[in-house]
């Protein structure tokens, strides 16, 4: 038997390769083990956080429909013409991490697929592939996670079309919040009631604070709002 099959707890401690850290992954986890509407990931590349949120479904007794959105490089170009610069610009130990998965048979998304086969959770996870912002989804979702919101630019291009994709007292999670005009872009598409920040992530929600939410969920964050 595959271990992740018997032990669910072990994606928590072996995900895949990413940038995100594990303590925010486990606020991931934490949030999509009691959500009870539709989930929306926007940016899994090659699915850490994908792997947390997806645990989280599993065992959540309410099963709900995990969809996730990334473009799914299959060459240098397709990277290089969607961000608008050549990938010789990043680090050497950031081009050859993302190369081995853009020029790999199948591109980016065989090794999301591959990485969320291994830890049985490919069958909770619905994939889409290419820019968010093409698509229409037939649905709203209690919890969001954006990993598109990397500087105040970006905000104001992707913000708009995430809010209007979550519930009246959805929860959304973005993450690189670095700088202040960042909070002041968001403000300006939509001034949320709370507001809570942890390294550079934030959680935002118009809901009631609920003494689980505060407590366990936001635990050791600070208060923005």
């Amino acid at each position: 038997m595959n271990p992740f099959q018997k032990i669910p707890y072990l994606n928590l401690l072996f995900p895949p390769e990413g940038m995100i850290r594990p303590l925010q992954g486990i606020r991931l986890f934490d949030l999509a083990k009691q959500i009870q509407g539709n989930i929306l990931e926007i940016g899994s590349w090659v699915g850490k956080s994908t792997t947390y949120i997806a645990n989280g479904v599993r065992l959540n007794p309410n099963k709900p429909p995990f969809y996730t959105v990334d473009n799914y490089f299959t060459n240098t170009e397709e990277w290089e013409s969607f961000y608008g610069e050549s990938l010789n610009d990043n680090p050497e130990w950031a081009r050859n991490i993302y190369l081995k998965h853009i020029e790999r048979k199948g591109g980016v998304i065989e090794s999301l697929r591959e990485n969320l086969a291994d830890r049985d959770l490919l069958h909770l996870v619905k994939i889409l592939k290419g820019d968010f912002l093409s698509f229409e989804f037939p649905k709203k979702f209690e919890l969001i996670f954006c990993d598109a919101s990397h500087d105040a630019s970006e905000v104001k291009r992707n913000l708009p079309k995430i809010i209007s994709l979550l519930e009246p007292e959805g929860i959304l999670v973005c993450d690189d919040f670095r700088y202040p005009d960042m909070f002041d872009a968001l403000d300006e598409i939509h001034r949320f009631k709370h507001i809570y920040t942890h390294r550079y992530m934030i959680f935002a929600t118009n809901r009631k604070l609920t003494h689980r939410l505060e407590n366990q969920s936001f635990l050791g964050c600070k208060r923005y709002r």
